[in-house]
């Protein structure tokens, strides 16, 4: 069975369709539909988390009321963040929310290495079988920064799964791993650095997870210094971020 909206195309490749994006929206499941920004485009992608989920069969409802609702808007590709494939059942449960729900991909957080996204492609092929869908037809967004060594090993994710769409790179969540007092030292630079470069090596793209103290008028400059180094885009926790985000990275849609 083919997916059947309007992101999916099996001839084309999962980081050529993910390129368009200059913003993810990252919110939980469930959410009210309300919090979603108005209008979006297909420059606009949205994360529903369903890590803290209350019931499986409740999130995976809420998170498809989400992902029809945005994609009835115009919005771009729909991610489902998962768990680290090291929580078993949970992040396998969490996978068929995804295939539930049409996802075009996951967000896998808490990746160590390359060997992590061959682990899961296996978990997304078998899920994929269960739901029905194309085998490949979820693509895979890395996310680094919660776990150093996964920041350090960041090159070694090139070539392990065709999957491997785009990588997500959060600062402050490496700030919080490392120790650092401030999200801008030596570590968030260094680890911004190999995010970049293990994007080039993988031939994928790269966003930034903005940290939650970032103010509505730093956007401007925080989209000129991210496009200087090399970013595509930038991931928000904010809705009312989505459009400034957008523009300040060149809306593609």
């Amino acid at each position: 069975m083919s997916l059947n909206h309007p992101h999916f195309s099996p001839d084309a490749s999962h980081a050529s369709r993910f390129r368009p994006l200059r913003t993810l929206l990252d919110i939980g499941a469930p959410a009210p539909v309300d919090r979603l920004p108005s209008p979006v485009t297909a420059s606009d992608g949205l994360v529903i988390d369903v890590r803290d989920r209350a019931a499986t069969e409740g999130t995976a409802g809420a998170a498809g009321m989400i992902a029809n609702a945005w994609r009835e808007a115009g919005g771009g590709a729909v991610l489902v963040r998962v768990r680290p494939v090291t929580a078993g059942d949970d992040v396998s449960d969490e996978i068929a929310i995804a295939a539930q729900v049409r996802a075009d991909g996951i967000v896998q957080c808490g990746i160590r290495d390359g060997s992590d996204l061959q682990h899961l492609h296996s978990l997304m092929a078998v899920e994929e079988a269960r739901g029905g869908l194309d085998q490949g037809a979820l693509a895979i967004v890395a996310e680094l920064g919660d776990t150093p060594l996964g920041v350090l090993q960041a090159a070694s994710l090139a070539g392990k799964t065709p999957r491997l769409a785009a990588l997500v790179f959060d600062p402050e969540a490496l700030a919080a791993a490392t120790g650092a007092r401030e999200i801008g030292g030596s570590a968030t630079l260094t680890g911004r650095g190999l995010a970049l470069m293990a994007a080039a090596s993988a031939g994928v793209p790269v966003f930034e997870a903005l940290p939650m103290s970032v103010e509505y008028t730093q956007l401007g400059a925080i989209c000129s210094r991210l496009q200087n180094d090399g970013m595509l885009g930038a991931m928000t926790r904010d809705a009312d971020f989505v459009a400034p985000l957008r523009q300040g990275f060149g809306d593609a849609g």
